[in-house]
């Protein structure tokens, strides 16, 4: 959606190691693609503004957005305000955030994930030992189009993309 885009920051929560797992593989590949990862902690609410001047000031190409249900979900729509506002294209690989005004989302459908957590917390609960339970991933990825923000933000977005994404906001 952003061919010439080659400067990325990526919005990551340290504490989540999945997050310190993504983004040393995003580092790691981003290189060879001709692309610069720039790793910016999510700040709390009242530091947002300052964090989006930032990423404005380095002339940031994109956001990405790394999910974090104890920080980025309760702080998603602030995240896609400002990115508007600051015109940065924001992303994510959680399909909530294209709902409240991220450009893209590319990922393991949400709710379908949450469905299945639920049955592993049940076999847990009904005494099941969590080192025998076999680790799932998702089967799914849904392609999430917000052309609202698209249109907002002046993108563009190619006709190819359109034909392959699961859901678009209008």
């Amino acid at each position: 959606m952003l061919p010439t885009a080659t400067k990325i920051a990526v919005l990551y929560n340290p504490p989540n190691s999945t997050h310190l797992a993504i983004l040393q593989n995003l580092l790691s590949k981003s290189s060879g693609a001709g692309v610069e990862v720039i790793p910016s902690t999510l700040k709390p609410h009242d530091e947002l503004d300052a964090l989006f001047s930032r990423l404005t000031t380095e002339r940031m190409d994109a956001v990405q957005l790394l999910p974090d249900p104890a920080v980025s979900e309760t702080l998603r729509d602030r995240l896609a305000a400002l990115a508007l506002a600051q015109k940065l294209p924001l992303f994510s690989n959680s399909e909530t955030a294209t709902d409240t005004g991220a450009l893209l989302s590319y990922g393991g459908p949400i709710y379908k994930m949450l469905s299945r957590m639920g049955y592993y917390v049940r076999r847990i609960l009904d005494g099941a030992d969590a080192g025998d339970l076999p680790v799932e991933q998702p089967t799914e990825v849904i392609l999430v189009v917000n052309l609202k923000t698209a249109k907002a933000r002046g993108v563009e977005v190619p006709a190819a993309l359109l034909a392959r994404a699961d859901r678009m906001i209008e």
